[in-house]
């Protein structure tokens, strides 16, 4: 019987910490490593933080996120020579043509191999992801060269196919609208819908949840596995309000 271990890891990243965000991640890299994982699925921006507000404009935090994957992709390079590397999503901003998107790029055995873009931007309550990213349209993929890398990757709506398993990703907000990618994606025959997540903290924020689209929509149309890691911590962006993600 084919068997994948898959793996989610929550951490505490901290906008700015480059450093200190990157370690973070090779930590739990390593960890899966040792846990014989498969497959690892990190939060929304995880390379920034995700409050950097304003910051993102700054053209050096993507060109400095594309240099921090490439210490995270060498990572994932695999010591055992009879398996493949383990598949790494990890969150960062990635600027195409004139705008920036919020993004997910997908590593294997040290290759960076797509970048996925989120399609629904919070504009909520305290979120304002409109002011600083652009939404990526539905079934459109491009191709993009990531800055310091040599190696051209397909950047958007993109499906991953690795050991026989098809993945997909949606990105937080994504899950959380009535016209969310999962359904598209189950129809185009996705086995694992990864939702790396940047949600805040906020009391009262369990009992929203069952009534909420990745809840309904999911139970009823989406038969994949699915698997929702997070950032901790999140101190510039904490809220009293259970109505807010």
């Amino acid at each position: 019987m084919f068997r994948i271990n898959v793996a989610g890891a929550s951490l505490n990243q901290i906008p700015r910490d480059w450093a200190g965000n990157t370690e973070r991640i090779l930590d739990a890299i390593a960890e899966a490593q040792k846990l014989g994982v498969s497959a690892l699925c990190l939060p929304e921006l995880a390379i920034t933080g995700y409050s950097l507000e304003d910051e993102f404009f700054c053209p050096d935090v993507a060109i400095r996120a594309a240099k921090e994957l490439k210490k995270i992709a060498a990572a994932t390079v695999t010591k055992d020579a009879s398996r493949r590397g383990m598949i790494v999503a990890v969150g960062l901003p990635v600027q195409y043509g004139n705008a920036l998107f919020d993004a997910v790029a997908i590593v294997i055995d040290g290759e960076l191999i797509a970048l996925v873009c989120k399609q629904h931007l919070a504009g909520d309550g305290i979120h304002y992801e409109q002011r600083q990213f652009k939404p990526w349209p539905p079934r459109v993929l491009q191709a993009i060269k990531l800055p310091g890398w040599n190696k051209e990757v397909p950047i958007g709506d993109a499906i991953i196919q690795a050991g026989g398993v098809r993945c997909a990703f949606e990105v937080c907000e994504d899950a959380w609208v009535s016209t969310r990618p999962g359904a598209k994606l189950a129809q185009r025959g996705v086995d694992i819908i990864f939702n790396p997540s940047a949600s805040h903290f906020a009391f009262g924020k369990l009992p929203v949840r069952p009534g909420a689209p990745f809840s309904m929509v999911g139970r009823s149309m989406l038969p994949q596995e699915r698997f929702w890691p997070k950032v901790l911590g999140f101190p510039s962006k904490m809220s009293m309000s259970p109505r807010l993600r």
